[in-house]
C-alpha cells in the first residue's frame, strides 16, 4: 500500500502571492486568496481534472483587504465572506461589512446587511464571527462580543435575528459567548458548539426549527484552552481557543481541543435531547521543555490552539497540533507548531491518533494557526500556509478507501446534455456525510455540495467539473438517508461534445457512475447567399417578387423534435416552434421556407439538430438609400427561437452593395419572368455545351470535320462571342435558351461522341451585367478569366496566389495563369484564343482579346448585358501543355522544358465531371474581400454539377454513383470561439435504402467519427474502412472536417449506393456544402457602425447579457457565438464555404453500357498518368475502380477495356497483343527501385493448362497498383506494342473474391449478392444470368423493371 505524498501545485500562470484562504466553487475551481489582501485568484484543474497542473486566472478583488473572518459557498453556488479580523495590516480592523463573488461574472459586490448596534442593525456580526450554513441554505452568524447571533437569507436577502425562538423571547438563548467557538453542522440539521468562555465543559447547539440554542451535554475533559503562562509579563495569557470539530461519517462529531484532549459527540435519536460526549485520545506529549504548557499542572500535551482538520474520503481525520511555542511580541502570544496527524476512530483509544507517514516541507517553521486544509473532489487535500507555496496531499492507501455506503446516490439524471442548457439532478447524500473542513471562528470553507464530474469514455480522457447551484438542501445525510435532494448544473459551452460517465462528487467521494452525451446546443445561421447588390435587388423585385431561397438556414443542435412541437414528418413544413427573424433593413423580410429537414429523419424524440431553410425578400430597394460615400452596407441578420427554457439566438451579417460595377448573377435568371431558381453553384450567367462538328449554333457553323482542331474551336468561339455581343436581344434568347442542367449541357472527356463517331467540342459562355448611364471607362475594360478545378470543388475562395494567379501579357491586360498550391497545379485557364506553345513561351504571353471588352450603357440606366466564352479543350489528347507538377518555381509560368513528358489538359482531370468558375476583372472594382467566392461576390460564378446516371434494372455495382470532389481543411490551429468546418449534405428526396460513403484517405476515418461524436452526439455516421465513413442517405448529415497537415486540400471520393426498385425517368439530386466560421466585431464607441447593426446591439445590451470585464456569453442557453465584451460586441456564424451537386437520373443499363465504357478507357489513360504520391493516387485508383463495376455490372467487361484517351479502349489493326494471368512476382533494380513485373500467362491459343511466366517493363509510379495486385491475387490484362513490347494498357481483369456474376448456370451454386441467399432455380433473364429463387428479391425486380424497360 502506498503512503501518503505531499507535492507542490505548480499550474500555469500561478501567482506570486501569500497563499491562504482557500474555498472550493461548485464547478471545481478553487478560489485561493492573497493573505491579508483583496486579491483573490482561481485554480481550475487541467483536462484531466487535476489541480497541481492547473490554470490559475485572477486577480478577482474585493473591495476591502481582510483576513479572518466567516465564509462559506452558498446554495446558489455564490460566495460569501464577512467580517474581518484584520483589513491589510498587523492591526485589528474589526470589520462589519461583506461581500459576495459570482463565479459567473467572477466580481465581487457588497453585501446587502444592515447597519447599526444591536437592536437596530446588524454590525455585531463582526471580526472573525462564527458562522455556519443551515441546512435550508440561510447563514447563521455569531457575535464575537457576546451571545447574539443572526441569520441571513442569501434568496430574500433579509437578516434576523435568531436564537430568540422566533422572536417570542427577548433573551438570547445561547448561553456561551460566540467569540472563538468552532461551530459545526450535524447530520440532523442542529449546529454543534464547545463553549470557549465555560470553564464547565459546556457544549450548546442551535435547533433551526426551534430558533434556539440548548445545551449539548458536557465534555468528560477541558477541549478550549483558557489561558497560557506568559514569560513576559508573568502571571497568565487569554488564550481561549480550540481546534477542528468534524462530524464522522457514522454521525458522531469528533472535536480536537486546544488543549491537547479530543472529544466525541454522540447525536441524540432527537434534535432536543442534549446528546452526549465520549473521551477521545489526547494528543502526542509536548517535550519541548520551557515552551511546553502543563495546561492540568500534571502532564504535557501538544495544542491545537487554531488549527485545522479535514475528514478524508477514508473516514479518517487529518488535523494539525504540536508543540506550544512562545512567539515573541508585545505581549506575546502562544500558538502551536505545526505537526499532522491521522486520527482513526476504529482502533483503539490508545492507537487512534498517529503521526501522518510523511510531514509536509512547507509547514517547516509554521504554526497551525497559519494553516488552511480544503479536501478536493479528487480526494486530495489543498494546504495553504501563509506562504508562497500551496500543497497537494494525496492521502496513501495505507488509511484505506471509502465504504460505499457512504457514496452519493444519483437517481435522477439527464442522458442527454446540451452545451450551455442547465439540468437537475436528484439522489440520496449528494452533499455528503459531513462538512468535511473545519479550523474554528477564523476559516470556515465547508464543502458540503454536490461536484458534478464528467468524465470522458473516449480517448484522450477528459474530466470536466459542471457548476453545480440551487441545492435544495445544504445540509449533510446519514448513511443510508433516503431523502431525496436535487441541484441544478450547467453544461459549460467548452466542454467536448461526446460521450461522458457522469459522477456526483461529495467531500471527494464519488457516486457510481452514470451514462451521458453530452450534445451541441443553440442554434446558429448558415448564409446561402450573404451578399446583394442593388442591380441584382432590382432585377429580383422585377421579375422574382424580390425573393431568394433559399437565402440561409438556421440549424438548431440539440433539441427533441417534440421541443420543437414536431410529432410526425408532417409537421417538419411548418413546426410548432421555429426560429422567428425581425426585419434586418427597410422593405427586408426574412421568412422560413420550410420543410425543416432532421439529420436523423425518423424523428425519434432525441436531440438531434434540425436545419430550417428560410428566404428573404426586398419588398423595394429602400434598404440600399444610406447616406454617406460607401459602396456597402452591413446589416444584422438575427434569429430567434424562444423555447420553454429560454431564448436561443443567433446572428450573421450580410452585405448590400451599390456599386454600379459590372456583375454576374446568382440564382434565378431575373430577365426570365417565373424563371426556375438555381443556387449559387449553378449560375444562371454560366453555360456550359457541346457542339458537333459541323453543327451550327446561333447561325454559327464549327466548320471542321476532325477532332482537336484548335485553329476552328477557337475560332469558333470567338465568333460566337463577337455575334452574341452585335445582337443583344437574340443573344439573351439564346443564352437562355442553352440548357442549364448538367444532364443535358455535360461536357465531354472524349475528342467523339463515341469510338470512331463524329467530333465534339466544349465550349462555355459568361454573361456579364451591366447598370448605369455611363458606359465602363475608357481604357478599364472588362475582362472575363476562365478556369477549371480538376473535379467537384468545395473551396473556390479567391486568391490571387494560389487558385487565381494572373499575369500580364503584351497587351498590358490580366491573363488567367495555372493555379498552384505546393507543387500541384490545381487550376487550369481557358481562352477563346488558342494556347500558346507553353514549351517554348511563357503563360503571360498568351493573349485572349475576345474576352477583353468595353460595356455601353443604357441612357436609361437599365441592364446592358456583355458575353465572354472559351474553349473548354478537356478532350484534346494529343494538345500537351503542362508538367504534372511544379518542382520549379521558376518554371511555374513556363516555359515547360525539361521538366519531363508535358500531359494534356484531359490528363489532369479527376473526375468526369469538372468545376468551371468565371471572374470578372474589372480595374476600377477589384475584387479585394478576404473570404471572396461566388457566394459572396457577383464577379464569381461556377458551373459545379456532376450528373451520374445509374439503371434500371441494376446490379448492385452499376446502381453506384460515384464522384471525386476536394474539401478544404479546416484551417489550423483552431481559433478560440470557432469551430470544425462541416460537410452538410442536403439527400433530397434518395429512395429509401441508399446509402454514402466518402473515402477521405488523407484522413483517419475515426478521426471524423471522434470528431462527430464530440460535436454531434447523436449522429449516423460509422465506420466503413479505415480511410471510409458511411451513413445513411437520408436527411441532412454534417460531417466535420478535420485539419489538414498542409494547404493542400483532402481528395475525396462520394459514392452513393441506391437500392433496388428505381424507376426508369427518376432523377434524383444530392447537395454537398462545406460550412466554414465567419465573424463580425462591431465597436461600440463607432456610433455608425452601432447603428447598422442595431438589432444585435439591442439584442448585445438587452437582459439576457452577462457583460463582464474580459468575455462571457450572451444566453446561457445559446450556443451561437455573441460574445460581449466593454467595448465591442463579437458574434460568428457559418456560412457556405462551397457547393456542388450530383444529379442521378435513372436509364437503362443499355444505353448507359456504351458511354461508361468509354470513361472507362480514358480514366484508365488518365490513371497512367497520375504519380503514386500524388493526394488523387488513392481516390482516382478507387474511383476507377467503381467505374469498372459499372461497367461489369451494366453487362460490359471491365476486363477488356484498355487506357486509351480516346475512350476507344482498344486500337485496331493488329499492332498490339495482350496477356492475361496473375501478378507473381515484382522486379526491381540494383538500386532498389522498381522496375516491372510478372505474371503467369495465359494467352489466346495457348493450352491454358500449360503456364509461362511473362515479365514486363513499367515506370515507377505504377508500383503500388501492382503491389496491390499482386497482394490480393488480382488476374490483369497487360496490352503491349507487338514491335517494341512497350505497355500500352494495363487493368485489372477480376478479382478473386469478386463474386462471379457471369458464371455459367451450370455451375449451380452462386449466391444471390442482393439478398446473400441460395439460389434454388435458375433466373430466366441473360442479365442476372445466376441462380434463383422466388423470395429473392433482386431477381423479382427483374420481371417487373424488365417490362418498364421495354
Amino acid at each position: 500500500m502506498s503512503a501518503s505524498v505531499w507535492k507542490n501545485v505548480s499550474g500555469r500562470n500561478q501567482p506570486n502571492i501569500t497563499f491562504h484562504m482557500s474555498i472550493l466553487l461548485t464547478d471545481g475551481s478553487v478560489m485561493v486568496q492573497n493573505a491579508n489582501a483583496t486579491d483573490w485568484w482561481r485554480l481550475t484543474p487541467d483536462l484531466q481534472g487535476q489541480y497541481e497542473s492547473g490554470s490559475w486566472t485572477g486577480p478577482f478583488n474585493m473591495t476591502t483587504a481582510r483576513k479572518y473572518y466567516s465564509s462559506g459557498v452558498l446554495s446558489d453556488g455564490r460566495v460569501f465572506v464577512i467580517g474581518g479580523e484584520y483589513a491589510g495590516g498587523n492591526n485589528p480592523a474589526k470589520l462589519t461589512t461583506g461581500e459576495i463573488f459570482d463565479p459567473d461574472t467572477e466580481k465581487w459586490s457588497p453585501m446587502n446587511k444592515p447597519t447599526g448596534p444591536l437592536g437596530t442593525g446588524f454590525d455585531y456580526i463582526s471580526t472573525d464571527a462564527a458562522g455556519c450554513i443551515l441546512a435550508d441554505g440561510r447563514v447563521i452568524l455569531g457575535s464575537p462580543n457576546g451571545a447574539a447571533t443572526a441569520i441571513w437569507d442569501p434568496v430574500t436577502d433579509n437578516w434576523s435575528r435568531s436564537g430568540l425562538a422566533f422572536g417570542t423571547t427577548t433573551l438570547d438563548s445561547k448561553q456561551g459567548n460566540t467569540n472563538e467557538e468552532t461551530w459545526t453542522l450535524l447530520q440532523d440539521g442542529t449546529v454543534l458548539a464547545v463553549n470557549i468562555f465555560s470553564t464547565t465543559n459546556t457544549a450548546e447547539k442551535y435547533i433551526p426549527a426551534l430558533d434556539i440554542w440548548m445545551s449539548a451535554g458536557t465534555t468528560n475533559t477541558p477541549l478550549p484552552l483558557h489561558s497560557i503562562p506568559n514569560p513576559t509579563k508573568g502571571g497568565n495569557s487569554n488564550s481561549q481557543e480550540i481546534g477542528p470539530m468534524l462530524v464522522l461519517p457514522n454521525g458522531k462529531a469528533f472535536a480536537v481541543g486546544g488543549t491537547g484532549n479530543t472529544g466525541v459527540y454522540d447525536v441524540p435519536v432527537a434534535p432536543t435531547l442534549p446528546g452526549s460526549w465520549e473521551t477521545g485520545p489526547t494528543l502526542p506529549s509536548d517535550p519541548a521543555g520551557s515552551n511546553s504548557f502543563n495546561w492540568n499542572g500534571t502532564s504535557s500535551l501538544q495544542t491545537a490552539i487554531d488549527a485545522p482538520g479535514c475528514l478524508l474520503p477514508c473516514g479518517k481525520v487529518l488535523f494539525a497540533a504540536g508543540n506550544t511555542t512562545f512567539l515573541p511580541g508585545s505581549p506575546g502570544s502562544y500558538w502551536s507548531q505545526t505537526n499532522w496527524y491521522i486520527y482513526d476512530s476504529s482502533k483503539t483509544l490508545a492507537n487512534q491518533i498517529a503521526f501522518l507517514d510523511t510531514k509536509t516541507g512547507s509547514s517547516s517553521g509554521k504554526v497551525t494557526y497559519q494553516d488552511i486544509l480544503l479536501l478536493l473532489p479528487t480526494g486530495q487535500v489543498l494546504h495553504t500556509s501563509e506562504s508562497k507555496s500551496l500543497e497537494l496531499l494525496t492521502p496513501g492507501t495505507v488509511y484505506g478507501s471509502p465504504d460505499n455506503s457512504w457514496r452519493p446516490n444519483l437517481v435522477d439524471y439527464p442522458q442527454d446534455l446540451v452545451l450551455g442548457k442547465t439540468y437537475n439532478i436528484s439522489g440520496n447524500r449528494l452533499n455528503g456525510l459531513s462538512q468535511a473542513n473545519s479550523y474554528g471562528d477564523d476559516v470556515q470553507n465547508a464543502t458540503n455540495y454536490p461536484i458534478l464530474q464528467l468524465t470522458s469514455t473516449s480517448s484522450p480522457t477528459i474530466v470536466k467539473y459542471l457548476k453545480t447551484f440551487n441545492f435544495s438542501y445544504m445540509g449533510i445525510s446519514a448513511i443510508g438517508d433516503t431523502t431525496p435532494q436535487t441541484a441544478a448544473f450547467n453544461v459549460p459551452t467548452d466542454i467536448p461534445v461526446g460521450q461522458y460517465d457522469m459522477r456526483v462528487i461529495a467531500n471527494g467521494i464519488a457516486s457510481g457512475s452514470k451514462s451521458v452525451s453530452v450534445l451541441p446546443s443553440g442554434m446558429e445561421i448558415i448564409l446561402n447567399v450573404n451578399s446583394f447588390s442593388q442591380s441584382a435587388v432590382h432585377g429580383l423585385i422585377d421579375n422574382q417578387n424580390g425573393t431568394i431561397t433559399p437565402m440561409l438556414y438556421v440549424a438548431v443542435d440539440g433539441l427533441k423534435p417534440s421541443e420543437l412541437g414536431i410529432f410526425n414528418p408532417g409537421d417538419l413544413s411548418n413546426p410548432g416552434k421555429q426560429p422567428k427573424f425581425q426585419s434586418p433593413g427597410s422593405g427586408i423580410t426574412v421568412t422560413f421556407a420550410g420543410p425543416a429537414v432532421s439529420n436523423i429523419p425518423s424523428l425519434p424524440d432525441i436531440p438531434q439538430r434540425f436545419t430550417f431553410p428560410y428566404s428573404i425578400t426586398f419588398a423595394d430597394e429602400s434598404s440600399f438609400n444610406w447616406t454617406g460615400t460607401d459602396d456597402t452596407h452591413l446589416l444584422a441578420i438575427v434569429a430567434t427561437l424562444i423555447l420553454g427554457s429560454g431564448n436561443l439566438v443567433a446572428a450573421s451579417v450580410i452585405t448590400l452593395t451599390k456599386n454600379p460595377n459590372p456583375f454576374i448573377l446568382h440564382g434565378a435568371d431575373i430577365n426570365i419572368p417565373s424563371a426556375p431558381s438555381f443556387p449559387f453553384y449553378l449560375s444562371v450567367d454560366i453555360r456550359v455545351f457541346t457542339v458537333l462538328a459541323g453543327q451550327t449554333k446561333f447561325g454559327l457553323k464549327l466548320d471542321t470535320a476532325v477532332a482537336e482542331d484548335s485553329d476552328n474551336a477557337t475560332s469558333w468561339i470567338q465568333s460566337m462571342i463577337k455575334s452574341l455581343n452585335q445582337h443583344s436581344g437574340q443573344a439573351q434568347t439564346f443564352f437562355n435558351g442553352l440548357p442549364q442542367t448538367e444532364e443535358t449541357s455535360a461536357l465531354n472527356l472524349a475528342p467523339t461522341v463515341t469510338p470512331g463517331g463524329p467530333p465534339v467540342y466544349n465550349f462555355a459562355l459568361a454573361r456579364v451585367r451591366y447598370r448605369d448611364t455611363v458606359p465602363t471607362p475608357d481604357g478599364k475594360n472588362v475582362r472575363v478569366l476562365f478556369r477549371m478545378w480538376p473535379g467537384a470543388q468545395l473551396n473556390a475562395t479567391f486568391n490571387t496566389n494560389t487558385l487565381n494567379r494572373f499575369g500580364i501579357n503584351a497587351d498590358g491586360e490580366k491573363i488567367a495563369k495555372l493555379g498552384v498550391v505546393g507543387d500541384e497545379i490545381i487550376t487550369i485557364p481557358f481562352f477563346a484564343q488558342k494556347r500558346i506553345d507553353t514549351s517554348t513561351l511563357k503563360m503571360d504571353t498568351q493573349t485572349d482579346p475576345a474576352n477583353v471588352q468595353k460595356i455601353d450603357a443604357a441612357i436609361s440606366g437599365g441592364e446592358v448585358d456583355a458575353y465572354f466564352g472559351a474553349w473548354i479543350d478537356i478532350n484534346t489528347p494529343s494538345h500537351k501543355y503542362f508538367p504534372d507538377r511544379i518542382l520549379d518555381n521558376s518554371k511555374i509560368d513556363g516555359p515547360f522544358v525539361g521538366v519531363g513528358n508535358l500531359l494534356a489538359v484531359q490528363d489532369m482531370v479527376r473526375s468526369q465531371h469538372q468545376c468551371i468558375l468565371a471572374e470578372i476583372s474589372f480595374d476600377p472594382d477589384p475584387i479585394t474581400a478576404t473570404n471572396a467566392d461566388p457566394s459572396n461576390n457577383d464577379k464569381l460564378a461556377q458551373r459545379n454539377l456532376s450528373f451520374i446516371p445509374v439503371p434500371n434494372p441494376g446490379l448492385v455495382e452499376s446502381r453506384r454513383a460515384p464522384q471525386v470532389f476536394e474539401i478544404r481543411p479546416t484551417p489550423a490551429p483552431l481559433a478560440k470561439n470557432l469551430q470544425h468546418d462541416e460537410l452538410l449534405i442536403e439527400w433530397g428526396h434518395l429512395p429509401t435504402g441508399t446509402t454514402a460513403q466518402i473515402y477521405a484517405p488523407a484522413v483517419a476515418a475515426k478521426q471524423i467519427i471522434s470528431l462527430a461524436d464530440s460535436i454531434y452526439g447523436h449522429h449516423l455516421l460509422s465506420l466503413a474502412d479505415e480511410s471510409t465513413i458511411e451513413t445513411p442517405a437520408e436527411g441532412n448529415t454534417f460531417i466535420p472536417v478535420p485539419p489538414g497537415v498542409d494547404a493542400k486540400q483532402f481528395a475525396a471520393l462520394i459514392t452513393l449506393e441506391f437500392p433496388l426498385g428505381i424507376k426508369r425517368g427518376q432523377s434524383f439530386t444530392v447537395i454537398v456544402k462545406q460550412l466554414t466560421t465567419d465573424s463580425y466585431t462591431i465597436r461600440r464607441d463607432a456610433e455608425e457602425e452601432s447603428t447598422r447593426l442595431q438589432s444585435v446591439t439591442r439584442f448585445a445590451d438587452s437582459k439576457t447579457v452577462v457583460a463582464t470585464d474580459s468575455e462571457s456569453s450572451v444566453a446561457r442557453q445559446s450556443s451561437s457565438s455573441i460574445i460581449v465584451r466593454e467595448g465591442s460586441i463579437s458574434f460568428t456564424w457559418r456560412r457556405v464555404l462551397g457547393t456542388f451537386a450530383i444529379t442521378v437520373p435513372v436509364h437503362t443499363k443499355t444505353t448507359l453500357l456504351a458511354p461508361e465504357t468509354q470513361l472507362l478507357s480514358i480514366l484508365r489513360s488518365i490513371q497512367l498518368s497520375i504519380a503514386r504520391t500524388s493526394r488523387w493516387y488513392p481516390v482516382f485508383n478507387r474511383y476507377v475502380e467503381q467505374i469498372a463495376g459499372r461497367v461489369s455490372d451494366m453487362g460490359g467487361d471491365p476486363g477488356t477495356v484498355f487506357p486509351d484517351p480516346y475512350g476507344g479502349g482498344k486500337k485496331n489493326g493488329g499492332e498490339e497483343v495482350e496477356f492475361c494471368g496473375k501478378v507473381v512476382e515484382l522486379c526491381y533494380d540494383c538500386k532498389g527501385c522498381f522496375d516491372g513485373f510478372g505474371i503467369e500467362v495465359e494467352c489466346e491459343g495457348e493450352d491454358r493448362r500449360s503456364r509461362r511466366r511473362k515479365r514486363f517493363e513499367c515506370f515507377e509510379g505504377l508500383e503500388g497498383s501492382v503491389k496491390c495486385w499482386w497482394e490480393r491475387g488480382d488476374k490483369v490484362k497487360v496490352v503491349v506494342g507487338r514491335k517494341r513490347g512497350d505497355i500500352k494498357g494495363l487493368c485489372v481483369v477480376r478479382r478473386e473474391e469478386v463474386r462471379k456474376v457471369r458464371q455459367s448456370r451450370a455451375t449451380g451454386d452462386e449466391t444471390c449478392a442482393d439478398c446473400r441467399k441460395r439460389m434454388d432455380d435458375v433466373c430466366e433473364h441473360d442479365e442476372c444470368q445466376r441462380k434463383r429463387r422466388p423470395e429473392c428479391e433482386h431477381c423479382k425486380s427483374h420481371d417487373k423493371s424488365e417490362a418498364d424497360e421495354e
